[in-house]
């Protein structure tokens, strides 16, 4: 099932459709997606437009599951549910990496008695701050959390949260109805730079988020696990007010632990005060609290062999071509889909990969098909041309969503990893806007010279020693930290202005040259 990437289309419904050329309609007969359709809120059309036209994709569509520019399919016999993952949010393929969080979630999944299966543990390919599971069989947890915990207990401690939410029986606000869309339906972060900054739910149409009256029985049993295994209960606290710090110093700017889990001060003092007698009973007080200096080399942000930002343009190393996003517009990313939204929200712009390589108006002519299948459609043109240089196919035509009327502007084209569709989508009255968009975001694509190649960057963690009397703006500056000094704070657990001992270890993200894929997938260590 192909994940839908346009989000964020209109804001409020037309009041008139367009009117009719013709009466080409086709009705909507397929189950599932036409009875869903009355009861999305019109408060909710900005992303709902998305869900309804890509989430319902047909087999046509099933190429669209990986990530659009062509990233590792997995291996052979992969569960569904990591073949999923892997599509939608991408997990690292580093043995070494996996091996050491499968240690930790492993001991502290052992001392469920009422158990039937250890899950086995996998990285995810996520800048953003989460642990979640898929059954009682898989857990996930993301790099991002990897680089913001600050040892192994905080770690054990939160897997065991999330088993624990599994081992009493919780189901997340929403799980259902959000699983039916598909993994990663509202997947798009934010662009680094001085753009205005945009929440997104990152993995959040995997699983709802958890009841707040949950939170505290999956914390009791999740510290006594933790407990059990020999980790220092107390870490979660600590792990509570570390994220905490990270999402204030990132002004929220990405998803993270508290959106599925909620929290607050009354179950941080409860699960302090279980987190004291169990450290009595089992006499872990500071188990498990050392650095991982097994993280050393760990991606950290937005991973570059998905597309980076450079500028004004979006830079694919692995694509080979860049284009650039109208000017002013919020750019979006994911695995899934590079876009931009307009100012007003009621516009955007998308690029996806549909398919395999091949003739892009046979490309074009399936897709209509397929979307004609789902929802009312009318097509007003469709031409064959040139787009950048290259065979193009262009349709026009108008869909009859929850929200109103839209129009959508679609280009196709064939690069060597595939089929690519670009989107404008607007609503009838702010056609104009969209197609000069559209128009100039086509002729934008081109190849991916050298120099542009050279400007794209990773963020790679270390660990720093510091120096004794010296503060963690002094040591940023030494060791070249990208992270600002309040999120270096936050991650380090330690104060902005705190005078380091010596020999204290220190985690940095350092920037470097991106090397491209030259170590499986996704790769993350060096």
């Amino acid at each position: 099932m192909a994940a839908p990437p346009l989000i964020g289309l209109l804001r409020q419904r037309p009041e008139n459709p367009p009117p009719p050329r013709r009466p080409e309609f086709s009705t909507n007969r397929r189950a599932g997606c036409a009875d869903a359709r009355p009861h999305f809120p019109r408060s909710a059309a900005w992303w709902v437009i998305g869900l309804l036209v890509f989430g319902c994709a047909g087999d046509g569509q099933r190429e669209s599951a990986r990530s659009i520019f062509g990233a590792s399919a997995g291996a052979e016999g992969e569960a569904p549910a990591l073949v999923k993952v892997r599509a939608e949010l991408g997990l690292v393929d580093d043995a070494s990496l996996t091996a050491q969080v499968a240690r930790i979630g492993r001991s502290v999944a052992r001392p469920a008695s009422v158990r039937s299966v250890v899950p086995s543990f996998h990285v995810v390919d996520q800048a953003d701050a989460n642990v979640f599971s898929v059954s009682d069989e898989f857990v996930f947890v993301t790099r991002g959390l990897l680089a913001l915990v600050a040892n192994e207990a905080e770690l054990a401690n939160l897997i065991a949260h999330e088993l624990a939410h599994s081992e009493i029986g919780d189901l997340p606000v929403a799980a259902s109805g959000l699983a039916a869309l598909g993994i990663g339906s509202a997947v798009m972060q934010a662009a680094v730079g001085r753009r205005p900054r945009v929440r997104f739910a990152a993995g959040a149409s995997l699983v709802g988020h958890f009841a707040v009256d949950s939170e505290s029985d999956a914390d009791a049993l999740g510290q006594q696990n933790a407990a059990a295994a020999g980790f220092d209960a107390a870490a979660l606290v600590d792990a509570f007010r570390g994220l905490h710090g990270v999402r204030r110093a990132r002004a929220a700017s990405m998803p993270d632990f508290f959106d599925r889990h909620p929290s607050s001060p009354e179950r941080a003092a409860r699960a302090m005060a279980r987190a004291n007698a169990l450290a009595k009973s089992h006499a872990t007080a500071g188990a498990g609290t050392r650095p991982m200096g097994w993280l050393e080399g760990l991606l950290v942000g937005l991973n570059p062999a998905d597309g980076v930002f450079v500028g004004d343009r979006f830079v694919h190393h692995d694509l080979g071509y860049s284009l650039r996003l109208p000017r002013g517009w919020r750019p979006l990313h994911s695995r899934r889909a590079v876009g931009a939204v307009s100012p007003d929200g009621h516009a955007q712009v998308v690029l996806e990969r549909q398919g395999p390589s091949g003739p892009p108006d046979e490309a074009g002519r399936i897709f209509l098909a397929e979307l004609a299948g789902r929802m009312r459609i009318r097509v007003e043109s469709r031409a064959g041309l040139r787009s950048a240089g290259l065979p193009a196919y262009r349709a026009i035509a108008f869909a009859d969503t929850p929200a109103g009327w839209v129009r959508l502007e679609l280009h196709w084209f064939t690069l060597a990893t595939g089929v690519f569709r670009l989107v404008a989508a607007s609503p009838p009255e702010g056609a104009e806007t969209a197609e000069v968009a559209m128009r100039n975001v086509a002729r934008s694509l081109q190849p991916l010279g050298d120099r542009e190649r050279a400007k794209i960057r990773e963020e790679r963690l270390r660990f720093v020693t510091s120096t004794a009397g010296e503060t963690l703006e002094q040591l940023s500056r030494r060791s070249r930290n990208a992270w600002s000094s309040e999120l270096t704070a936050a991650i380090n657990r330690l104060g902005p202005d705190q005078v380091l001992e010596a020999g204290t270890r220190i985690k940095v993200a350092v920037l470097a040259p991106f090397r491209g894929r030259d170590l499986g997938a996704n790769p993350v260590r060096r």
